[in-house]
């Protein structure tokens, strides 16, 4: 991409807006780069988005307020933390690919996979939300990449 990032950024390009969400519940995939889903307990709170749910954005980490913030991007909010969720097309993250997928290469579509991670979009009648901005050879561990978000 030709441009300098810090090592901790989630996001790599663009301006998206961000909204406060509390988490929900306890969850050790909280974690910044992965995708959320509006809670079930109404109002605004977040849960980990799973396998093909519908995300509502990414969350954030460096625009997130100090006292809620994990001490580093690799680190899960905690229960009731108020974190930022990026939304709005065309921002680059930081993101999760999901564990023991096939190899992406850059543009590839990519949809929720289990725990807010991303996987290559393999069939038409999921939505894909992220566009892979690096390639990634597959491998056992989820790994971080940059993505570009479409949702």
């Amino acid at each position: 991409m030709g441009e300098t990032m810090t090592v901790n950024a989630i996001i790599r390009k663009g301006e998206p807006s961000s909204e406060g969400y509390r988490l929900q519940a306890t969850d050790v995939n909280a974690i910044p780069g992965r995708l959320a889903k509006k809670g079930t307990s109404g109002g605004r709170y977040f849960q980990v988005c799973g396998d093909v749910e519908e995300p509502i954005g990414v969350l954030g980490w460096e625009a997130t307020s100090s006292p809620e913030r994990p001490a580093t991007p690799t680190t899960a909010y905690a229960a009731d933390d108020i974190a930022t969720v990026h939304t709005g097309a065309g921002f680059i993250f930081r993101g999760h690919l999901a564990a023991n997928q096939t190899d992406v290469v850059d543009g590839d579509r990519l949809c929720p996979a289990a725990n807010g991670t991303l996987k290559l979009q393999t069939a038409i009648t999921v939505t894909f939300v992220a566009i892979a901005r690096e390639d990634k050879t597959n491998s056992g561990s989820i790994q971080r990449m940059d993505m570009e978000w479409v949702a």
